[in-house]
């Protein structure tokens, strides 16, 4: 999944990786893309949630501490607030289900929805091939992902698709 990600020119070009700590068994971990991205320079960020439904991105160092947060998911104990995202920025987007064309079924908080309305970068959704569906019940405020990254293969627009 790595090795596909990186292929992205989106992340090749993006000086800002947002990320996440993975639910062990439930989501697809992006451990080697953040290992990557910062060997080789990117800016890395999580997100802590601050008030219902806000998304906060901590810049972290590469030993951060991290503890579970509001619903148990994992997240920077400390460091600064990343403050204005970089438009060079691509946001790694956990979910329970995707589509090949996008669509995304979370938690169900709206935290991501709420975040990628403004975001100005690339997203991409990490999965694993077995959470990619045909179809998924979507909302107006849900918001399609850029791109969706599996073990299997990269679905997104035809256009721009790597060779991996």
């Amino acid at each position: 999944m790595a090795l596909r990600v990186q292929a992205l020119e989106a992340y090749a070009a993006a000086e800002c990786l947002l990320a996440y700590a993975a639910a062990p068994g439930k989501e697809a971990d992006p451990a080697l893309i953040v290992q990557q991205a910062r060997a080789v320079g990117k800016r890395i960020a999580f997100p802590r949630t601050i008030s219902a439904p806000t998304l906060e991105w901590i810049e972290t160092a590469p030993h951060a501490e991290f503890a579970l947060g509001r619903y148990g998911i994992l997240e920077p104990v400390e460091g600064p607030p990343l403050g204005a995202i970089p438009t060079a920025s691509v946001v790694l987007v956990p979910g329970v289900a995707f589509t090949r064309s996008g669509a995304r079924l979370g938690q169900g908080g709206g935290y991501y929805d709420r975040f990628l309305a403004g975001f100005p970068g690339v997203s991409i959704g990490l999965a694993y091939e077995c959470q990619v569906a045909p179809a998924l019940p979507c909302l107006e405020h849900d918001h399609d992902i850029d791109w969706v990254v599996t073990e299997d293969g990269v679905y997104g627009d035809s256009d721009s698709m790597p060779s991996t």
